[in-house]
């Protein structure tokens, strides 16, 4: 009885899943190949390597493909940042028990972000060792943590049937933090793309460590570039003309004064209807190499409890689409309680798309209160033609919260790297 529950509620993905239209790949060509297996790996990618143990098991079948310039130079090339892990789940009965959701045939997206959030860190690391100066810093005297989580969608479930190859590199190089694009593919078809935001800091006095920009090698680096530039600009523009900052604008307050003045109709429910929320102890099992919490290991927990939200307010199994402008705003120590509150921001029904925002702070039971830590955005879309209630704010907080989901919800639908075609083919 509870496989035949599990199996109504979470579908199998079968060749009507199969995506219409998929990503472009950004990964320069024109770098020579190598590759490291098992054990050797480690020596490739420094954080994915320390925690495999707890991403994947046993790194005995585990590939590693990487690239380095034709022609070593003292300058530092992006050819050195790129690198591609393949998880063998077509032969690894023990690591798709370890990725599954629950009993369908499709990995957990909460433990992909895991593995792509150790990726991203070493891709930038492997960047990063080329362009210290001799002298400057010494090597042990730096690390990297996540700053942000720019963007990352995906465009079809992902088999659990099926090996997973996640490529990775720097796109973008500022004054002391980098930009790294993980790229997800299944069956040659690249399905999902992730743009993560590191920072360099000195250890000893926690200050950024200046970094050496690289020369576009082509005009394939240099759209890069300019790429990396763009989403820099977006993510300051962002900030600036947030809710938190500012005031709603005109076309804003004219919705709202209509939605709280009009008399309230019956699909409309209130958002404090449709909240979830979660305390968890953190654990050193979830450890990061810096003795922090692992912000994969956060994002998975938040992603999680969205999805939970996602599926009590629509009462389908909703997939999912995208994570969208998420910053670390502080740390989180071993042992601290943190609170997870989830909330439907906004809808929209006639697209089958909602916006889901978790809250992760740190609670000091000593002072009885909390420190925002993670703001999360997600999107996940209901099967074509589900009819699900409207969201109506009621408090000023609510309001603000609605209004930031509209603004994010209708630039993630208008900017999203699959087709309405694909989104659409996935779900029904």
């Amino acid at each position: 009885l509870m496989r035949r529950a599990s199996r109504a509620l979470f579908p199998r993905v079968g060749r009507r899943d199969q995506i219409v239209r998929t990503f472009t790949s950004q990964v320069p060509s024109g770098w020579e190949l190598k590759t490291a297996r098992g054990s050797d790996i480690g020596s490739v990618v420094h954080f994915f390597g320390s925690m495999g143990s707890r991403l994947v098991g046993s790194m005995a079948d585990m590939l590693c493909n990487y690239r380095e310039p034709l022609v070593p130079t003292e300058h530092p090339q992006l050819s050195h940042s790129w690198f591609e892990i393949v998880l063998p789940f077509s032969s690894r009965p023990e690591l798709r028990q370890h990725y599954r959701l629950f009993k369908t045939e499709t990995l957990r997206v909460g433990k992909i972000l895991e593995v792509m959030d150790a990726l991203a860190a070493d891709s930038c690391v492997r960047y990063v060792r080329q362009s210290l100066k001799p002298g400057e810093i010494e090597a042990d005297d730096w690390t990297l943590v996540t700053a942000a989580l720019d963007r990352f969608d995906l465009c079809q479930p992902l088999s659990v049937h099926r090996d997973l190859s996640l490529r990775c590199f720097v796109s973008f190089v500022g004054e002391t933090s980098l930009e790294a694009v993980v790229e997800i593919r299944q069956s040659e078809l690249l399905v999902g793309r992730s743009t993560f935001v590191m920072a360099a800091r000195n250890n000893v006095t926690g200050k950024g460590v200046p970094l050496v920009r690289f020369e576009p090698a082509d005009a394939e680096e240099s759209a890069l570039i300019a790429s990396g530039s763009a989403n820099r600009a977006r993510r300051s523009k962002d900030q600036k003309d947030s809710l938190k900052r500012n005031p709603p604008n005109e076309e804003e307050v004219e919705i709202i004064h209509r939605m709280l003045t009009r008399e309230r109709l019956p699909h409309v429910q209130s958002m404090k209807s449709h909240r979830r929320a979660n305390s968890l102890l953190m654990h050193e099992q979830d450890r990061n190499t810096n003795d922090k919490m692992f912000g994969g290991h956060l994002m998975c927990v938040a992603l999680e409890l969205a999805f939970t939200n996602a599926i009590t307010y629509t009462k389908v199994t909703p997939a999912f689409i995208t994570l969208d402008n998420m910053f670390f705003l502080r740390p989180v120590e071993i042992g601290s309680l943190v609170n997870l509150r989830s909330s439907v921001a906004y809808a929209m029904e006639e697209e089958g798309l909602l916006l889901v925002n978790v809250q992760l702070e740190i609670f000091d039971p000593s002072t009885n209160s909390d420190q925002l830590a993670n703001d999360f955005n997600f999107v996940f879309q209901a099967p074509k033609g589900t009819p699900f209630p409207a969201i109506a704010p009621r408090t000023y907080t609510e309001i603000l919260m609605w209004l930031q989901g509209r603004r994010r919800l209708r630039y993630l639908h208008a900017t999203h790297a699959c087709s309405d075609v694909a989104i659409q083919s996935r779900c029904s």
